[in-house]
């Protein structure tokens, strides 16, 4: 019985990462029996969908929040406030968006001038052809904010129901008015003339 033969011989295995795209990868074979040699280089395609690496936040003078993200091809990133998008790379109620991109990598900044005046959501969204990866971030006010939110829109509602009693006042005094009475010409009595005559008796 003859001997079983071995099993083929395995060469290391290769894992791939996201930097490896692209890559050439060379495979050289030669088979000392056969004197046969063959040789073949192949280039790696990586798939990555797009992935947050980091995010954050610091409050100086303005408010400032960074998202990096990274995937195959690069991501496109952008921000949306209160679930509306804003404009990149230029001012928008307050809001200034820079981005900037060094293949494979995605990184942005949004500024944001002054405080919120209510609770507003903040996200960060990455996103490219195999998948979207996102952050969000809730902006809180501060109580006093909060506080002079509620006394401006407390004397708005005075002033407006202020107005809206003396137009109300003025229609029903309008309405109430007594309409003048029509005076009536009196009639004209008809003149009679009578005629006199005169008699003359003499005696």
């Amino acid at each position: 019985m003859a001997p079983a033969a071995p099993p083929p011989a395995r060469g290391p295995r290769l894992t791939r990462k996201p930097q490896d795209h692209s890559a050439a990868l060379g495979c050289h074979l030669s088979f000392s029996l056969a004197n046969v040699t063959r040789s073949s280089t192949v280039k790696l395609q990586v798939v990555s969908p797009a992935r947050l690496l980091h995010s954050s936040c610091s409050l100086e003078k303005t408010l400032q929040c960074s998202c990096s993200f990274h995937g195959i091809p690069t991501p496109s990133v952008r921000w949306l406030m209160g679930g509306v998008p804003v404009g990149v790379n230029g001012p928008d109620s307050g809001l200034q968006v820079t981005s900037s991109i060094t293949a494979p990598w995605a990184n942005s900044t949004i500024s944001l001038t002054g405080e919120p005046e209510i609770v507003t959501r903040l996200r960060c969204e990455g996103k490219n052809q195999h998948g979207i990866h996102a952050s969000s971030i809730f902006l809180i006010p501060d109580k006093n904010s909060i506080s002079s939110v509620f006394v401006k829109g407390l004397i708005q509602g005075i002033v407006y129901g202020a107005i809206a009693s003396a137009l109300l006042f003025l229609l029903l005094v309008l309405l109430a008015k007594p309409k003048p009475a029509l005076l009536e010409e009196p009639e004209t009595p008809m003149e009679y003339k009578a005629e006199t005559s005169l008699v003359s008796v003499e005696v």
